[in-house]
């Protein structure tokens, strides 16, 4: 049995053979690794990861209450709550005025999408539901002026093209020319693309929102007029902001996308008093611009006062119907058209207080008060 035993004097030499055999091995690859080329090639890579880190560490700890900060603005946004206005009563405590609801349907540029083609497709898709044209064209690209020869053929091309030109100033403006109108003065506020729409038009766009990005539907406070024709002279109406009434306003007070002022009578004399102060909340939005709460309200609106007259409604509809009563039995007896004017005025004598006032002809202010029909005072009589 002993000659299968290993002999114990050639046992060390095979083990000091491999061990020489590793440590060469060892010795190769820790040349490899010391090669200048994988040092360098290392170095960039732990210098590149330390940037990223470094990078990281300034993102998350030191900038991260700014970038918190900025991701709230782009989340949160600032909204105007409209204030009430003021109700307008006689002297007995009836109103002559009151406010309604009106569903608008308004636009935030900013919301609307990136692509042209996609922008144009909320416009094709918005002016459909509303019966609004998408845009109207100017003139000068829409046009072709026939021209012959001689003055009275450069006179009649001017004339037609002005005709032309005015058959556009008087078209109804399309979706995107309200929105181009105001996108490079104030991207993120509302513009009122059409106002007193139709409730189920309305709901339908709501619904559709998802699909129609920067489109919102705002339920918005209107003047009722329930006095009718009898006091439109008195009352005034409501119209649009012009660039001469910005001037004019208190700043930061008006938007001139949304907001209307008095024009005259009560309700153009007494604006300040009517109007009341607006308040401010905070939305929280998703990326469309739909809003998902409300976050807080930081200024309540603050409601416009009650305006009492001296007039009497009753006696002021008596003397409305007394003078188109006379008007009616002047042209009678004379067998034509004498006159459609008149006035007539009632004080109490021992107060100097205006009871009655009635002119004609007159204007019914429920017509030209919407802010979707905007009809100067006496373009629609009645009387």
């Amino acid at each position: 049995m002993s000659r299968f035993l290993p002999n114990p004097e050639e046992q060390p030499l095979f083990g000091s053979a491999e061990r020489r055999i590793d440590m060469s091995t060892t010795n190769q690859n820790r040349q490899r690794f010391i090669h200048p080329r994988v040092a360098i090639l290392l170095s960039v890579a732990l210098a590149i990861l330390g940037l990223f880190v470094l990078r990281l560490w300034d993102l998350q700890i030191v900038h991260v209450t700014d970038f918190r900060a900025q991701a709230d603005q782009n989340r949160f946004r600032l909204e105007a709550i409209d204030a009430p206005r003021g109700i307008i009563y006689d002297r007995n405590g009836q109103p002559l005025v009151r406010n309604a609801p009106s569903f608008e349907v308004q636009i935030i540029p900013a919301y609307l999408p990136d692509s042209q083609a996609a922008e144009m497709n909320v416009y094709r898709h918005l002016a459909k539901m509303l019966d609004m044209p998408v845009e109207v064209l100017p003139v000068m690209t829409s046009t072709i002026v026939p021209l012959g020869h001689g003055a009275v053929s450069v006179i009649d091309a001017m004339q037609f093209v002005y005709a032309q030109f005015k058959e556009k100033l008087d078209a109804t403006p399309g979706v995107k020319d309200i929105v181009d109108e105001v996108r490079g003065i104030a991207p993120y506020s509302p513009v009122t693309i059409k106002s007193g729409v139709d409730r189920n038009v309305a709901l339908q766009i709501a619904e559709e929102s998802s699909g129609l990005p920067g489109v919102r539907v705002h339920v918005a406070s209107v003047r009722e007029y329930m006095s009718g024709t009898v006091t439109s002279d008195i009352l005034g109406y409501m119209r649009r902001i012009s660039p001469d009434d910005l001037a004019a306003l208190p700043p930061d007070e008006y938007n001139a996308n949304t907001d209307r002022i008095g024009a005259v009578g009560i309700e153009g004399e007494f604006e300040d008093v009517l109007r009341g102060a607006k308040g401010r909340r905070y939305v929280e939005e998703d990326v469309v611009g739909r809003e998902i709460r409300v976050v807080g309200e930081t200024d309540p609106a603050v409601p416009g006062e009650n305006v009492y007259l001296t007039i009497d409604f009753g006696l002021q509809r008596m003397a409305q119907q007394a003078l188109q009563d006379e008007i009616y039995y002047l042209s009678a007896y004379a067998g034509r058209t004498v006159t459609q004017r008149g006035a007539v005025v009632a004080l109490n004598p021992k107060t100097g207080q205006v009871l009655a006032r009635v002119s004609l002809p007159t204007s019914d202010p429920n017509v030209v008060s919407p802010p979707f029909l905007q009809i100067e005072l006496g373009s629609s009589y009645s009387g």
